[in-house]
């Protein structure tokens, strides 16, 4: 049974006991990423995170990589568009040890002046790979065109000419603005004992202090947007958005069954009639961006530049007969059943279970389980399905981000054709 208690200072801390497994997983949820920065401040959130692993007033960055080893399993982090999370997944008897740690990290970093010079630069570096990688450049270039006035724009790890001027107390400031218990969400579940694990859990992270900083985000619309960013690579990458639905929005279980039909899958219509029908890419497929209010849903593809405008065209041309038809009624059954299947079995894993928990109670303010999502998913009808293609996959509102070696007699067809609604 899972439960959700609070802490003194009101930390939610939501628990599901799994007495026949050996493990356990903790993720300590934060709602603060680059949607809650500023255009001055963007990158910060990431750089937070990163610093926490650098050493604490107990533990230098060394001791405390070596005591994360000593206990085996997964320590992580990660920070997104609207969450920061830090987790573990231990073998159940290293639990308190893993919990003690990240209660170091969290509430007595160091943020020494030298550590933060170095560690920026490592930032600078993870900036440069993801610029490198065509693929992450044209889907995140996609998202910083198409919500130019909104935060949820911004790229996680910031720019360069902004990161590499943060200082120490910037980043103390913005933790003590926004690594407030109101702020935070822990999630365990595994083979724990309750009672212990709230007592460890006050010890630790009690002294939060309850409120930060008020933040009000700018809201932001979808804006319809071209670009194409000019690279030395052997393939054109090619990405496609559309306003989607958001995490608040019921209209988000239709999504998930919509990009299970359309990319998400090898018998996707996407999939199907790019490679295996027409052999114009290896890799093509669509995913959905879910935030709080809002989504972005987009399609990628990557292929020979000569191929982009055929590929544009027939992507157009999917999008099309959805427009007008709908999904089949196979369609929806099967994409129902893979999606049941994959969030079934994944109940077999602590470390979804407590992602699922604390991530659901972070961003909409209640618990919801993964069988309730199961169950939300098989209510969708193709009625539904066919209502969200209609409300927001129009081609007449979407973006298209281009990135690879294409000459300007070729951005200027493919701007046509976007113009044109892919035709």
């Amino acid at each position: 049974m899972i439960e959700i208690h609070r802490l003194s200072n009101g930390i939610q801390v939501v628990l599901e006991p799994m007495e026949h497994v050996h493990s356990a997983s903790i993720g300590i949820y934060v709602k603060v990423g680059s949607a809650y920065e500023t255009r001055e401040n963007n990158g910060i959130a990431h750089v937070v995170e990163h610093m926490l692993f650098k050493g604490t007033k107990t533990r230098t960055a060394k001791e405390q990589a070596t005591a994360f080893a000593k206990i085996g399993g997964d320590v992580n982090a990660y920070t997104s568009k609207e969450e920061t999370c830090y987790y573990a997944m231990v073998l159940d008897e290293h639990l308190y040890e893993v919990i003690e740690l990240l209660g170091d990290m969290i509430c007595n970093p160091r943020f020494e002046p030298n550590d933060l010079k170095k560690e920026l630069e490592v930032i600078l570096e993870e900036i440069d790979m993801y610029q490198d990688s065509p693929e992450d450049l044209a889907i995140e270039h996609l998202q910083e065109i198409s919500l130019p006035t909104s935060p949820l724009g911004y790229l996680i790890s910031g720019k360069k000419e902004t990161v590499s001027n943060f200082q120490r107390e910037h980043v103390v400031s913005f933790m003590e603005d926004f690594y407030t218990a109101e702020r935070i969400v822990i999630s365990i579940a595994g083979n724990f004992q309750k009672k212990e694990i709230l007592e460890l859990l006050e010890e630790q992270f009690g002294m939060i202090k309850s409120i930060g900083r008020k933040f009000v985000r700018q809201s932001g619309t979808f804006s319809p947007a071209f670009a194409s960013l000019h690279k030395d690579t052997e393939q054109t990458h090619v990405t496609i958005g559309f306003m989607g639905s958001g995490y608040q929005s019921e209209e988000k279980y239709a999504q998930m069954v919509f990009d299970q039909c359309f990319g998400d899958s090898d018998d996707s219509r996407l999939f199907q009639k790019l490679r295996e029908d027409l052999s114009l890419v290896y890799s093509v497929y669509s995913f959905c961006n879910t935030y709080e209010e809002t989504g972005i849903f987009q399609i990628y593809g990557a292929m020979n530049q000569q191929k982009v405008g055929r590929c544009v065209h027939e992507i157009g041309l999917i999008l099309q007969d959805l427009r007008k038809n709908g999904i089949t009624k196979e369609e929806l059954s099967c994409a129902k059943e893979r999606i049941r299947s994959e969030l079934l079995m994944g109940m077999d894993s602590t470390e979804n279970r407590m992602g699922q928990n604390g991530k659901s109670l972070l961003l909409s303010g209640t618990l919801q389980t993964t069988l309730q999502v199961v169950d939300q998913v098989l209510r969708v009808t193709k009625e539904d399905v066919d209502q969200y293609i209609r409300k927001y996959i129009n081609p007449n509102s979407s973006s298209l981000v281009l990135v690879g070696n294409q000459t300007q007699e070729q951005d200027d067809i493919l701007k046509k054709i976007w113009k044109n609604q892919y035709q």
